[in-house]
């Protein structure tokens, strides 16, 4: 049912590592949330 060998066809050369590599996110990877109100100087705080 299950291998008893992992297979490394993967893991051959650099170019085929970094295309199979897991995701790796940082705080750059993320957008701030913006919220826009009609009108002029409204500020309402979001909880």
């Amino acid at each position: 049912m299950f291998p008893h060998e992992r297979p490394r066809r993967l893991r051959r050369n650099e170019s085929l590592r970094a295309m199979v590599r897991e995701t790796h996110l940082a705080p750059d990877d993320f957008m701030y949330p913006l919220f826009v109100q009609s009108g002029r100087d409204v500020k309402k705080p979001i909880s």
